[in-house]
């Protein structure tokens, strides 16, 4: 049987007001756990996404207990993120640079590269939210810490994931043994 957390990385819907029962099942259960991880969950799980509506989303309907159809259709419109991270470059991404990868460490040559270019136009925080939509990574701290030690940095991208993440994932405030 599945954990929530374990379902949650292998969807993503397209916006607040397609997440199935199921997903807000999950989420539900991760808001009771922590907000603070069901918000960054959101992150995750959706392709289009905005931190300040997840919060209110976490608040309101998964912990108060507001109907989701009514809430999403009240509140949930925000800038699509991947037109916004188009404008940053100033040009279309290419389909290797828009591919989902289930974890951080799988991001591909061609996403790295991007992200560098990203990291020049247009900053650390255009580059953490762009590794948010293709990576299906919750935590802020190892995005932030994956733009400092590679896109920034002087590490390599397999350095990084051998040396470095285990350290910042053993340090995330939120994570668990087992989880």
């Amino acid at each position: 049987m599945s954990t929530p957390d374990e379902r949650l990385r292998r969807t993503r819907v397209a916006e607040l007001k397609d997440l199935t029962g199921q997903q807000r099942a999950d989420l539900r259960e991760v808001a009771l756990r922590s907000p603070r991880e069901a918000e960054e969950w959101l992150g995750v799980v959706l392709r289009r996404s905005n931190e300040s509506f997840n919060r209110a989303y976490v608040r309101e309907v998964l912990l108060a207990g507001g109907d989701h159809a009514s809430w999403t259709a009240c509140h949930a419109q925000w800038p699509d993120p991947w037109q916004e991270i188009t404008q940053m470059v100033g040009r279309p991404l290419r389909p290797p640079e828009l591919q989902h990868v289930d974890d951080i460490a799988q991001l591909t040559a061609e996403q790295i590269s991007f992200a560098r270019d990203l990291c020049a136009a247009a900053g650390t925080v255009a580059v953490a939210k762009y590794l948010r939509l293709v990576a299906a990574e919750p935590r802020t701290s190892v995005r932030l810490s994956y733009v400092e030690n590679v896109v920034r940095g002087g590490l390599s991208h397999d350095e990084w994931v051998r040396d470095v993440l285990p350290g910042v994932i053993k340090g995330s405030a939120w994570m668990r043994e087992g989880a």
